[in-house]
């Protein structure tokens, strides 16, 4: 959680935030002071809808609040992890999908899945597991192949990368043909 204080127009403004971001995509926003300003906060380009508790208006991309003298806002973004299939302008991506999830891409480490060039994944695969890991994201569980056989691969967030020891890694994983 965060606290900052600060003048505008001649008003003292308090604004104190709380989220548990990435464990949960939510926030609570108070804004004290304020009473017939905008608050404006970026709708990220992940998040597949909103769950607000106060109305709101929609510019350019940003949500729009009218503020009251003692304003206390819960917002949520709704995010569901996704298979994606990758740009086929950059050749050596071109038959791959990728796992992301909110702000995060996803990889798959042989330390999970073994040898990694032997998995493959279709369009439709479905994420099966969603667990909270001691690293500070989640892990996914996804049907997927390997060696051409139905499996279900285990998929890390990238930036958690060979935390776990030595171990080959694919973000880019083949299609299954």
């Amino acid at each position: 959680s965060s606290t900052t204080n600060f003048e505008t127009n001649g008003k003292q403004i308090k604004v104190s935030l709380e989220t548990t971001f990435p464990k949960e995509s939510s926030l609570k926003v108070n804004v004290y002071g304020g009473k017939g300003l905008s608050l404006k906060i970026r709708k990220p380009e992940w998040a597949e809808g909103v769950i607000s508790s106060k109305e709101y208006y929609m510019e350019e991309g940003y949500l729009i609040f009218n503020l009251q003298e003692n304003f206390e806002l819960s917002l949520e973004f709704k995010v569901t992890p996704k298979v994606v299939k990758a740009s086929d302008k950059v050749e050596t991506n071109k038959g791959t999908y990728y796992v992301k999830y909110g702000p995060f891409i996803y990889c798959i480490e042989s330390i999970d899945n073994g040898v990694v060039s032997e998995c493959t994944i279709s369009e439709g695969a479905t994420i099966i597991e969603r667990k909270w890991e001691e690293y500070g994201a989640y892990s996914l569980k996804v049907n997927a192949y390997k060696k051409g056989k139905e499996a279900t691969l285990n998929f890390v967030p990238y930036f958690t990368f060979a935390n776990r020891g030595k171990s080959d890694m694919y973000v880019y994983v083949k299609g299954q043909k």
